[in-house]
């Protein structure tokens, strides 16, 4: 499995303070896995007491990071 992030998701990752460790920890061991509209999928796994939400769209075995947050 390949984690591609966009040029956006890079952004919103050095804007919040959010590792590529982390995304990729909560791709792997999700706690919440959602679909979202226009085949996106959402993801939440909580880390240090927060909860990180990760937004991304499979294309063939790749995930393509869309965007990831904090709630």
């Amino acid at each position: 499995m390949e984690i591609v992030f966009t040029k956006h998701a890079r952004a919103r990752l050095k804007e919040r303070g959010i590792s590529e460790k982390n995304v990729k920890e909560a791709i792997i061991f999700p706690d919440k896995s959602l679909s979202g509209y226009a085949n996106k999928k959402l993801i939440q796994k909580k880390i240090k007491n927060k909860n990180l939400v990760v937004i991304y769209i499979e294309e063939n075995k790749s995930k393509i990071i869309i965007t990831t947050y904090w709630r």
